[in-house]
């Protein structure tokens, strides 16, 4: 789904939810299947692309060889806590998050809530289309994330038709024009033909809205650079 906006969503009335509905979503973040938590949220809202983000952090995770288990949640008086474990739980600079000001549409789907204390519609990214790596891949944005430390995670679909290589240097364009390096990143970087796979990278004190500018090169071409939009 490319969506550009929670407008609709966030305008919609609004109604506090349950600890029993809360537990369910946030339950559900844990799943690697981001349709899984998509289900219990308004489409195109920010509890939908939270719930996507999330999973998809999971998958990233997993497809990386981080076996140790899901994260775990608690939900207390309209407050779920929730934390990461294992590799995810190094990766965050605070793995336990409180998410609370939970609110759902008139049909029981969540539509928003905040993480510590902040709003989460001006900190995701929605999903790109998919851009052309060459002749043997493609790259897609799936969702990006602005965590509570301020560095932005975008998370990515690579497939590739050919054996491709992605260059470890990759370089952030923020809305305003200023560029960042990746600090981080988890996933393969070398996509055999035919083959797909989940890439996380994280950007310091960065907004989505941007876009990414990143190399990757195939066994009979030159270095391929492209650039792939990390949407609002």
């Amino acid at each position: 789904m490319i969506a550009t906006s929670f407008a609709a969503a966030i305008l919609m009335t609004a109604t506090p939810v349950a600890d029993t509905t809360i537990a369910t979503y946030v339950g559900a973040l844990s799943n690697v299947d981001p349709e899984v938590g998509q289900a219990l949220a308004e489409p195109n809202s920010p509890a939908y692309w939270y719930a996507t983000y999330q999973s998809l952090h999971q998958l990233a995770f997993r497809d990386a060889g981080d076996v140790s288990g899901p994260m775990t949640t608690h939900v207390v008086n309209g407050t779920a806590e929730v934390c990461y474990g294992g590799d995810q739980a190094m990766f965050e600079t605070d793995p336990c998050t409180q998410l609370n000001s939970f609110t759902e549409s008139p049909d029981g789907l969540i539509i928003s809530c905040t993480v510590d204390g902040n709003e989460l519609a001006p900190r995701l990214g929605v999903a790109s289309e998919a851009v052309a790596v060459g002749s043997t891949a493609t790259a897609t944005v799936l969702v990006s994330y602005q965590r509570q430390d301020g560095s932005l995670a975008v998370i990515l679909a690579l497939e590739a038709i050919g054996p491709t290589s992605f260059s470890n240097a990759i370089t952030y364009v923020n809305p305003d024009g200023r560029q960042v390096e990746a600090i981080a990143d988890i996933g393969p970087s070398d996509i055999l033909s035919g083959a797909h796979a989940t890439f996380l990278a994280t950007f310091p004190a960065s907004l989505p809205g941007g876009r990414l500018a990143w190399q990757a090169s195939t066994v009979d071409a030159a270095a391929v650079t492209f650039e792939i939009p990390v949407p609002h």
